[in-house]
C-alpha cells in the first residue's frame, strides 16, 4: 500500500511540474535590436524595467537570460538578468536600480510574464498612511514569424493611490509602455 501511495504521489508531482510549461513554448533566444518604444506614460515602472537598446536572450527549459546594453551620451550600460521558468521566484538587479527586484516568472498562453510586487507606502493629511503592493507585469510576446518581440509592461499604480480612489478620479493615461525589437543577424 506505501508503495502504492508513493507512486501515486510521484506521478502528480510530475504531473504537476510538466503542466506548468506550456506545450509549445516559443524561443526568445536570439540577438534583438530595440526599433520602438511607446510613449512613456507609465507610473514608474518603465526606468527599473529598462533593459537596453540591443539584447541577447538565452532560454533553457528551466530559465531565461537577458544580456541588455544601451548607449546614452557615449556612456554605455549593461544589464544581466536571469528569471526561473517554474515560477519561484528570483532576484535581479536591473540597469540603473539601487536594490534588487523580487520576481516570479512563467508561462501562460505562450507569453513570458514577470510579475514584481512592489510595497508602497502612500502618506497624506487626507487619508493618512496607506500600504500596498504595486504591481508590475512584464509580459513578452515573439510575433509568429519570430521576427519581433515585444515587451509589454503594465501596473497597477493609480488603482492602487488612495488619493485617485479618494476623489473618485480616474487615471489621465495609461499605465503601460511597450518596445518592439527585431531580431538582430
Amino acid at each position: 500500500m506505501r508503495k502504492l501511495l508513493s507512486a501515486v504521489i510521484i506521478i502528480s508531482s510530475a504531473i504537476v511540474c510538466f503542466s506548468q510549461t506550456p506545450a509549445n513554448v516559443p524561443d526568445l533566444s536570439g540577438s534583438w535590436k530595440l526599433k520602438k518604444v511607446s510613449k512613456n506614460t507609465s507610473t514608474g515602472s518603465t526606468a527599473r524595467r529598462e533593459l537596453g537598446d540591443i539584447l541577447v536572450i538565452t532560454q533553457t527549459d528551466s530559465d531565461i537570460k537577458f544580456f541588455g546594453k544601451s548607449s546614452t551620451n557615449g556612456v554605455d550600460a549593461t544589464n544581466e538578468l536571469k528569471f526561473f521558468l517554474d515560477g519561484s521566484g528570483e532576484e535581479n538587479i536591473r540597469m540603473n536600480a539601487a536594490k534588487p527586484s523580487k520576481t516570479s516568472t512563467k508561462w501562460k498562453d505562450n507569453r513570458l510574464l514577470i510579475v514584481e510586487l512592489v510595497p508602497v507606502t502612500f502618506r497624506s493629511a487626507a487619508y493618512g498612511v496607506k500600504q500596498r503592493n504595486l504591481e508590475i507585469i512584464e509580459e513578452w510576446t515573439l510575433s509568429r514569424n519570430g521576427k519581433q518581440l515585444t515587451q509589454k509592461l503594465s501596473d497597477n499604480g493609480f488603482k492602487i493611490d488612495p488619493m485617485v480612489g479618494a476623489t473618485g478620479g480616474t487615471p489621465a493615461y495609461p499605465m503601460t509602455v511597450t518596445r518592439a525589437y527585431e531580431r538582430g543577424n
